[in-house]
């Protein structure tokens, strides 16, 4: 039973980008626990691609963030003030 299941997993993955990590962590770890250790690898490996892929677009997405200077502040009779 455990090897339809994987067989059908693989088979939606090929549908589904960017297969939430949560699934393939979950995947691997069943594998191993009925013993499948080539499926386990298997996942081992999508779920490090997937990782991979995750961290790159964090850091392409900070890498494109606008740096801003801030607001610079000076203490007055009335409180934080903002200087221009």
């Amino acid at each position: 039973m455990a090897e339809a299941v994987f067989v059908e997993a693989d088979r939606q993955a090929r549908d589904v980008p960017g297969l939430p990590l949560l699934v393939l962590r979950a995947a691997a770890e069943a594998a191993g626990k009925v013993g499948d250790q080539a499926v386990a690898e298997h996942y081992q490996k999508l779920r490090d691609a997937e990782r991979q892929r995750i961290d790159a677009a964090l850091a392409r997405k900070q890498d494109a963030k606008p740096r801003s200077r801030g607001v610079l502040r000076c203490r007055s009779r009335s409180g934080l003030t903002p200087l221009l």
